[in-house]
């Protein structure tokens, strides 16, 4: 019954190329790709576990967030065409800013936020992630991390979720 934020890193690996990663994943977008792929499920399987009532919202980021679809109920199929449409941007990974954009009141229901990253930053931004983390936790926010490639931190990836069981790669 809450708002459902999916966030959708395009640095590395999930975009071309990177200095933090050598892997290259030229299908990661699209209507076919990988990527689509997985947040069309994700979204399947909320809108099967809450009856369709749950609300989605899309961000991407890089150096900058730029939000991609505002909360809003969404069937499956609808969600995965708009995702098919994505269109990768280029540049850092600047999770804490990502994560404060996600931080939305819900009305009370439960807030879930989807991180999909290579999970790997430089100390400075590592610890505003884990700062910006918190305080999304504090508005009782629950994190999952999924974290894509070979070179991921995981270590990181668990500062920023509060909870090694909810991260995932």
């Amino acid at each position: 019954r809450g708002s459902h934020v999916l966030l959708v890193d395009s640095r590395p690996p999930l975009s071309y190329t990177s200095s933090l990663s050598t892997e290259c994943y030229r299908n990661f977008w699209g209507e076919h790709a990988a990527m689509t792929a997985f947040m069309g499920r994700c979204v399947e399987s909320v809108n099967r576990e809450t009856a369709g009532v749950a609300k989605f919202s899309v961000l991407q980021f890089s150096n900058e967030v730029k939000t991609e679809l505002e909360p809003q109920r969404m069937e499956t199929n609808a969600f995965r065409d708009f995702a098919g449409r994505l269109q990768r941007m280029n540049g850092g990974t600047n999770i804490a800013m990502a994560l404060a954009r996600a931080r939305i009141d819900c009305g009370g229901a439960p807030h879930v936020v989807l991180m999909l990253t290579d999970g790997r930053v430089d100390a400075y931004q590592a610890t505003a992630a884990s700062e910006a983390a918190a305080d999304l936790l504090e508005s009782e926010a629950q994190v999952f991390a999924f974290g894509v490639g070979r070179s991921v931190d995981f270590k990181q990836l668990a500062r920023i979720a509060h909870d090694g069981s909810r991260v995932m790669g």
